[in-house]
């Protein structure tokens, strides 16, 4: 069982990137439509990019220690 779970964290790795950077095109698309800006749109992506590739090299990093952890027991 703890496998499976082990192996879910790091499915969560593929989806984790394409939402981030979709929630941040769309809010910096509402910004762009609400307040008439060109460049929120593009800010919004790479933020969303930044957070993603955070939360990526975070649950990658776990994954990594938690694996070591078990092969030295």
């Amino acid at each position: 069982m703890r496998s499976l779970v082990q192996a879910e964290k790091v499915m969560q790795i593929a989806f984790v990137l394409p939402c981030a950077m979709l929630l941040g095109w769309g809010l910096g698309w509402c910004v762009d439509h609400y307040f008439h800006c060109s460049w929120a749109t593009v800010v919004g992506l790479v933020l969303g990019l930044v957070a993603g590739m955070v939360s990526v090299i975070r649950t990658a990093v776990t994954a990594m220690n938690s694996i070591s952890d078990r092969g030295s027991k």
